[in-house]
């Protein structure tokens, strides 16, 4: 479901007042609302540029984003708004609040799995046509993001692994 009736309502919007900006019937903007219809991408930029979000959070693509950060426990309105920083995740999944091995196997398969997805896409991108430099590095930074999580979940198994053979 997008959010732009959450959106709308920060804003303190009528619907009235947001099809007049978009110069479309009112109508239209309840149909996107209660999902009966979905918008547009020229009219979808055109809001989340005016509502200054991205596109995917305006769509409701961006929950894992704002999941991710809670998890980490940062950030997770800059999640939400469809920002990634790298960096500032690696320094805080270091895992050790995790103490299920199952949970830590679970984790290690969904990142082999997002790796492999990652790299089909980019194949047959490249294979398909061009890819432009910008979506390469993209794809590239999120792969190296997966593969350094994998490590982490690798290194935090072995952790858990010698903390329970000592206490044996």
């Amino acid at each position: 479901m997008n959010r732009l009736k959450e959106l709308r309502q920060e804003k303190k919007l009528s619907q009235k007042e947001l099809a007049d900006y978009l110069g479309i019937n009112e109508k239209t903007i309840s149909r996107w609302e209660n999902g009966e219809s979905t918008i547009k991408s020229d009219k979808a930029q055109a809001l989340a540029d005016y509502f200054e979000v991205e596109v995917g959070y305006l769509l409701g693509y961006n929950e894992g984003h704002r999941r991710m950060y809670e998890l980490f426990g940062k950030h997770p309105k800059k999640g939400a708004m469809g920002i990634i920083d790298f960096d500032e995740l690696l320094e805080a999944h270091e895992l050790g609040y995790i103490k299920d091995g199952k949970i830590l196997d679970e984790l290690q398969t969904d990142a082999s799995v997002a790796i492999k997805f990652l790299e089909s896409i980019q194949s047959k991108l490249l294979l398909f046509g061009d890819i432009s430099k910008t979506h390469t590095k993209k794809l590239e930074d999120i792969t190296f993001f997966l593969v350094d999580f994998y490590e982490t979940v690798e290194r935090r198994q072995k952790t858990l692994e010698q903390t329970s053979n000592t206490k044996d």
